[in-house]
């Protein structure tokens, strides 16, 4: 069975986008629960343990909002070849 080299997953929403998104700590929620951490517990996620990419991107009218990219390598069939060695 083949798999594909990569894997990517879009996501939009409607919410308010920040230039800082990815810092932590930026939040548009502060007083409201929000710790703006988020963003940030993601994109290390993404880039660290599943050594991807996670873009983002203002949407502009009609939309307004966000889209995010998350471009993921697949690691399943290098780790298969490396135990086949």
């Amino acid at each position: 069975m083949e798999f594909p080299q990569k894997y990517c997953l879009e996501y939009s929403n409607r919410a308010n986008q920040a230039t800082r998104i990815f810092e932590p700590f930026i939040t548009t929620q502060r007083g409201k629960g929000g710790s703006g951490l988020g963003a940030n517990i993601i994109y290390n996620l993404v880039n660290k343990v599943l050594l991807g990419k996670i873009s983002c991107e203002n949407l502009t009218a009609p939309t307004h909002g966000a889209k995010f990219t998350i471009i993921i390598p697949n690691l399943k069939d290098n780790k298969e070849e490396s135990h086949d060695a």
